[in-house]
């Protein structure tokens, strides 16, 4: 499924319920042709998506994906945004648009609670947060292709840093 915004926030709340927080959070969602800002603390988190091209309706799983995340507290207002984009992948038949990703429900449930602890962690002197970088299982049947995936065009890959890491 491709969630809602309104779905999103729902999530999120259910997730960040145990944590308290001084001030309100809202959450924006951004779709995967739509900028985010870079101000602000941003990250990335690894997820299990599904795609289905628009165009010759091929569909894939892929074990590499990114969602962006960018958390700001406007101290002025007393009020934190959450700026959440999953991000795209192209067909590797039809090469044309990069998709949007549709969501596996614990993928969203791991994504909605490392940001509670993120927030925590940021903005109200938490403890270093131990994220869950668990992932749904599955078995890759390709390698990781730099020019279909949004995220290595923006520079905010996880598995380009990996490679970068070990200098492959």
């Amino acid at each position: 499924m491709i969630p809602t915004d309104e779905e999103w926030s729902q999530k999120f709340a259910d997730q960040c319920v145990p944590c308290t927080f001084e001030h309100p959070w809202t959450m924006e969602v951004f779709r995967t042709n739509e900028k985010i800002s870079e101000k602000g603390h941003c990250y990335t988190d690894g997820v299990k998506y599904k795609f289905k091209c628009s165009t010759c309706t091929r569909s894939w799983t892929s074990m590499k994906g990114c969602v962006r995340i960018k958390l700001s507290l406007d101290t002025e207002q007393q009020e934190g945004i959450v700026q959440l984009q999953p991000t795209g992948q192209m067909c590797r038949r039809c090469k044309k648009t990069f998709e949007e990703p549709s969501w596996y429900a614990e993928e969203m449930d791991k994504v909605a609670a490392n940001i509670g602890l993120m927030i925590h962690f940021w903005f109200y002197e938490g403890e270093d947060p131990e994220l869950n970088v668990g992932m749904r299982s599955g078995k890759p049947r390709s390698a990781h292709n730099s020019r279909l995936c949004q995220a290595c065009t923006l520079g905010v890959c996880r598995r380009m840093r990996i490679q970068k890491n070990h200098g492959k």
